[in-house]
């Protein structure tokens, strides 16, 4: 029973401190999403190169971007590569 209770202690443990990284890029051009928000447990945005660090082990992370259609996906692998459509919608006219 004690090295069961050891067992889920270290598991526990590994799965706290794991890290999901990853970049953001477009996917028409390839080039980085500076200031796309990333959502886990918590959240963050990307830096200049598109480039996230979460501090959790999240298993589904969002990621978001004006002009940019929201992406939801599983986190699969601890370094994710994720690229954003454009979004084809148009805004309306604003009066003032």
């Amino acid at each position: 029973m004690k090295q069961f209770l050891l067992v889920a202690a270290l598991f526990q443990t590994f799965l706290s401190s794991a890290q999901i990284s990853g970049r953001v890029t477009d996917a028409q051009t390839g080039d980085p999403l500076a200031g796309a928000t990333v959502k886990g447990k918590t959240s963050t945005v990307t830096n200049d190169e598109g480039l996230f660090t979460l501090d959790e082990p999240a298993q589904m992370i969002t990621v978001s971007m004006t002009g940019y259609e929201t992406a939801t996906l599983k986190a699969v692998n601890s370094f994710l590569t994720i690229a954003l459509l454009r979004s084809t919608r148009q805004l309306g006219e604003v009066v003032v």
